[in-house]
């Protein structure tokens, strides 16, 4: 990994005006009493298409998993949140005797190259309705990684692994989605509402430079591991369809 003092600097640098509104906005809106808040609890399914230089060198679709939390306070249509996800780029996998005096027997060799996310986000949406548009407002980082494995083939259980690199970089961004609710329910002892919606949202994260291991980059010359590394922005559009649970 780089020299994580360079990854504070770019991250934090370019954001600290946006940290320091959210951080201000959070201070006016967590004194509001605690019945008069909802929160919203999400997961879905992402794909993930590597925009300009990240897609010349990469030219890849990532597939993953993303979750979020978000409170809004009930007498404002904004609310804060935290997000993260996880995306795989690419994998390969060979098979290999689990020892050179044994061959009958062999292991499973699998390297995935992935993407590894968190951000905190602002989001402006109505407070009620049953189709709920919104507008995301998006920062935090991304972590690049590719890792090699070594699996039982019956049951795929992880005998050993190692990272065999990664890095780490700043991430911005913005998105908009729309929510479908398609069930409501109240708790009969707490009465507390429950309404669950189906997501579908577009986000644009405008990513830092990184250094990365494309698939298939990875080799062994004379026993030592060798691979080449690609350099670029990691600018990223992420398509995601999922479901969230707000409470009242």
């Amino acid at each position: 990994m780089n020299n994580p003092s360079h990854f504070f600097t770019r991250l934090f640098s370019p954001l600290g005006k946006s940290i320091l509104f959210v951080l201000l906005c959070l201070a006016f809106v967590f004194p509001v009493r605690l019945h008069a808040q909802n929160w919203e609890f999400g997961a879905d399914f992402m794909t993930g298409f590597p925009q300009s230089d990240f897609r010349q060198n990469l030219d890849a679709t990532g597939f993953g998993l993303d979750l979020l939390v978000l409170y809004q306070p009930s007498q404002y249509p904004v609310g804060f949140g935290i997000d993260a996800g996880f995306m795989t780029y690419g994998s390969t996998e060979r098979r290999e005797p689990f020892n050179p005096n044994i061959p009958e027997v062999s292991i499973l060799v699998r390297t995935s190259h992935n993407i590894a996310f968190g951000h905190l986000f602002s989001r402006v949406q109505p407070l009620e309705g049953g189709v709920r548009p919104y507008l995301d407002l998006l920062f935090g980082f991304n972590y690049l990684y590719t890792e090699s494995k070594i699996q039982d083939e019956r049951n795929f259980e992880d005998i050993a692994g190692t990272t065999n690199f990664d890095d780490i970089t700043s991430s911005v961004g913005f998105g908009a989605g729309s929510k479908f609710k398609i069930a409501e329910t109240t708790d009969p002892d707490s009465g507390k509402l429950l309404k669950v919606y189906l997501d579908i949202r577009a986000r644009y994260l405008l990513g830092g430079d990184a250094e990365y291991i494309q698939k298939g980059s990875i080799r062994s010359e004379n026993g030592r591991l060798a691979y080449d590394l690609d350099r670029s922005r990691t600018d990223l559009l992420t398509l995601h369809v999922g479901f969230v649970v707000q409470l009242f």
